[in-house]
């Protein structure tokens, strides 16, 4: 939280959504990305967080989306390839 007093940004919001995640769980953090999704359309950290809270929430599609558009939003092919083995695993777990 003080990062966003000193510092507010896109990616100190995504950064506090993320830790949400781990220390409230997802639902905490799905409406902390809600809150900011008008401005994260093109922002990767953003959809592969999401990605992860909706994964965590059993909403297997939709995680799987979010994912697909955190992997085109990158320029990293290291970080494409995590993103895809992750959707990988996931979609595992389908079957």
């Amino acid at each position: 939280m003080g990062l966003m007093q000193i510092a507010p940004s896109l990616g100190a919001a995504v950064a506090l959504a993320a830790a949400a995640l781990e220390d409230v769980g997802p639902e905490a953090a799905i409406r902390q990305l809600d809150s900011i999704a008008d401005r994260a359309e093109r922002f990767q950290p953003y959809w592969a967080t999401r990605a992860e809270c909706l994964h965590r929430l059993d909403k297997l599609d939709d995680a799987l989306s979010a994912n697909a558009t955190a992997v085109h939003l990158s320029d990293s092919d290291i970080l494409q390839i995590w993103l895809e083995h992750r959707a990988q695993s996931w979609r595992g777990a389908l079957n």
